[in-house]
């Protein structure tokens, strides 16, 4: 028998209980009940359509033309349109390149640059920013 249940049976008073039964003299001394795991249900649908903007957010940050597929006219115009683009020149490499010198940093200019598209093995596209030499010895 709990301690309250005795104190409160010596002086004669009825013990006054919480809806769990236990007594009232305890319960604010308890820690409260742990929550169980449906009391928040997992909401999959808002978890899967966060999940999946992000991944095509992804996809779509990373998607650059292959120039050797795309015709020389698109990838001019991308690059005009965009001021810079990144383009694969084949599957396993990739260039920047800009519209104009703006797009280079300090110490950099602008090279002019030529690829190979679906329909002009020497296309222009617009200029790579290169390192600027010195001359010197």
């Amino acid at each position: 028998m709990p301690a309250a249940d005795r104190l409160a049976r010596l002086r004669g008073a009825a013990v006054p209980l919480t809806r769990g039964g236990i007594p009232r003299l305890l319960a604010g001394m308890m820690l409260p009940p742990a929550r169980s795991r449906r009391s928040r249900p997992v909401r999959v649908g808002s978890l899967l359509t966060i999940l999946s903007s992000l991944l095509v957010s992804a996809a779509q940050a990373q998607e650059r033309p292959l120039a050797t597929r795309t015709p020389c006219s698109r990838l001019a115009a991308l690059v005009a349109s965009q001021g810079s683009a990144v383009i694969s020149t084949s599957p396993a490499t990739y260039d920047r390149y800009v519209g104009d010198s703006s797009a280079c940093t300090i110490g950099e200019a602008p090279i002019p640059a030529l690829v190979r598209s679906a329909d002009n093995p020497s296309c222009f596209i617009g200029f790579r920013c290169g390192g600027v030499s010195r001359g010197g010895n």
